[in-house]
């Protein structure tokens, strides 16, 4: 029980980006799999398998030296412009909260 409670704070110690570039998503996703084989969860069920991340990762390493064109997310008919926050995802897209009581 000790050990799952480090598990718990390692994981979520280490849910950050500075982690994320260190660890990378073959890292995160062997974490997780530990995690689920200890919780007694088949982990094939909750990660994917480690081919579907060496694909995204060649996608975007090809989008980030511009071998692949990045699309530009368009905003639905009336809902063009940015974000209130001005924040935006890595593809340009503007961050939207579709959850909020007060967006709705």
């Amino acid at each position: 029980e000790a050990a799952q409670v480090r598990r718990n704070e390692f994981l979520a110690a280490t849910a950050n980006p500075i982690d994320m570039q260190i660890m990378g998503i073959d890292g995160r996703a062997t974490l997780l799999r530990e995690t689920a084989k200890q919780l007694d969860v088949n982990p094939d069920d909750v990660v994917p398998p480690r081919e579907k991340f060496r694909v995204a990762q060649q996608i975007t390493q090809m989008m980030q030296a511009g071998q692949l064109p990045m699309q530009q997310a368009q905003a639905p008919a009336g809902q063009a412009g940015p974000s209130p926050s001005g924040q935006q995802l890595a593809n340009g897209a503007p961050v939207t909260d579709n959850f909020s009581p007060m967006q709705q």
